[in-house]
């Protein structure tokens, strides 16, 4: 009963986004209380003391309300775990706010369609320098054998057309963009991006399409635990929601 009693303190407070979530709030919850709980009565009993006299009476009220240490580690301890307990709560509060930044993705590019996991990035500021179309970062771990095999050939190795060293024709040909972009190391890089026939964010109860935007595939993974796998420019989910679900 009090186990549940602490599941429902903890929905109550932070919501249901992810189970994993959901039990690292749960420890956070025990492990303050005890830790802090726990701490705070060892140094008590550490440094707890009776005053003993032929003539009791005379310390009745001292004893009565507590030793001097004891209120001493009311008024000095409380603060830590406060503080602690905090820092505790902010980390959860991270979490949440991460998972409430996910959304799920629909991409349509000719005869290929995929359906994704996506984190609304406010960081990712890549444009079409030229229609200031904003682009969509997308990861092709698990979906490599659903495109074309010239295409994926194309993004596993970029140069090859970016310099024009062979004259080859795509399959996404007509659709296919250079956007450049700053990377951590380098001073500019340049990326291939595709113009999709279709983009379709869902976030809650709303769903957002929007036509002029830009996705550039990646062979590395976005998210170290697989919680997702694009990265959603922030510009494609401003306007008006095309559907309301009730």
């Amino acid at each position: 009963m009090k186990l549940l009693f602490s599941v429902f303190m903890v929905l109550a407070v932070f919501g249901f986004n992810r189970f994993n979530v959901l039990l690292k709030a749960l420890m956070t919850l025990y492990l303050v209380t005890f830790l802090s709980g726990g701490i705070l009565l060892g140094l008590h009993y550490f440094f707890q003391s009776h005053i003993l006299s032929m003539h009791p009476e005379r310390y009745q009220g001292i004893n009565r309300f507590g030793d001097p240490m004891s209120w001493m580690f009311v008024v000095f301890g409380f603060p830590i775990a406060w503080q602690f307990s905090k820092r505790a709560i902010g980390n959860i509060e991270m979490t949440q706010i991460a998972y409430e930044q996910m959304a799920e993705v629909s991409i349509k590019i000719k005869d290929f369609h995929c359906s994704l996991k996506g984190l609304i990035d406010s960081g990712n500021q890549l444009y079409d320098p030229i229609s200031r179309a904003p682009v969509m970062i997308v990861s092709l771990t698990d979906l490599e054998s659903r495109l074309p095999a010239d295409m994926l050939e194309l993004f596993r190795n970029p140069q090859v057309f970016l310099e024009n060293q062979a004259p080859i024709s795509y399959s996404w040909e007509d659709r296919i963009k250079i956007i450049p972009a700053k990377v951590v190391g380098k001073d500019h890089q340049l990326l291939i991006a595709v113009k999709p026939d279709e983009i379709k964010i869902f976030q809650g109860d709303k769903t957002f399409q929007y036509k002029n935007g830009l996705v550039s595939f990646a062979f590395q993974e976005l998210s170290s635990d697989g919680s997702y796998q694009c990265i959603i420019h922030p510009k494609m989910l401003t306007g008006i929601p095309i559907q309301n679900v009730s």
